[in-house]
């Protein structure tokens, strides 16, 4: 009887969860010319910079995007932080969370979390650390640089960085750290190759044309097609 209380309680604070999450939502979808398309979740601890489209069904927890990145439908994203002008395609993906696969028994947390995340658990003390990559003082389990491209169906694990510029294939599940400007796929994530020579890199990395106000990257579009021309006349 008193657990059938509590689980009805537990479920109507999830729909009271939800309702507020979409309220967010249409509160924000006038401000900064962000457009939210259809059952878009938003929380409270998120941040649109502005110029972002969010694909219908995605869910956004403890998230800041940059001017103009935008995320496809079906994306789950917590504790991230995203940069400006990045391109995310469908069904990406951040997992939280480790489980432990050698020593203990079985994986389930509740012989080794007293965080209780699943409603029970077996244990009074902390046997393992689920979130051992988590930064907690921001809470953020991923870091995503600017003008980053990230497929279809890619799979981030927590405490990765990805740095600018850097290229996942659809389908990845990247479990290490991106270099800027490496284009990386598979399973998991291993290097294909680097967008460009070491000195375009360094160039790219050192100027930053993403923290340029929208007039001079209006002005200088055309050079972005060639980065021998972009390098020549921003030299």
């Amino acid at each position: 009887m008193i657990y059938n209380v509590m689980r009805k309680c537990y479920y109507q604070i999830l729909k009271y969860r939800e309702n507020f999450e979409q309220w967010k939502y249409q509160n924000r979808v006038s401000k900064n010319d962000v457009v939210f398309l259809e059952k878009v979740k938003v929380d409270c601890k998120s941040n649109l910079e502005g110029m972002n489209t969010i694909g219908g069904n995605s869910c956004l927890r403890n998230v800041n995007i940059g001017y103009g990145t935008y995320l496809g439908a079906d994306c789950y994203f917590e504790g991230t932080d995203i940069g400006k002008f990045c391109s995310i395609a469908n069904n990406v993906r951040i997992v939280a969370g480790n489980h432990p696969i050698k020593k203990f028994v079985s994986t389930h947390p509740a012989f080794y979390s007293k965080m209780m995340e699943e409603r029970f658990g077996y244990v009074h003390e902390q046997l393992y650390n689920e979130f051992k990559f988590v930064d907690i003082k921001r809470k953020k389990f991923v870091d995503i640089g600017n003008d980053v491209w990230i497929g279809a169906g890619v799979t981030i694990m927590e405490g990765i960085r990805i740095g600018d510029g850097a290229v996942i294939a659809a389908n990845a599940v990247v479990t290490k750290d991106v270099k800027p400007y490496e284009i990386v796929g598979g399973i998991p994530a291993k290097h294909i190759k680097n967008r460009f020579t070491e000195d375009e890199v360094l160039f790219l990395k050192e100027f930053k044309w993403w923290n340029r106000d929208v007039k001079w990257i209006k002005e200088n579009a055309l050079a972005f097609s060639d980065i021998e021309r972009f390098m020549r006349e921003n030299g």
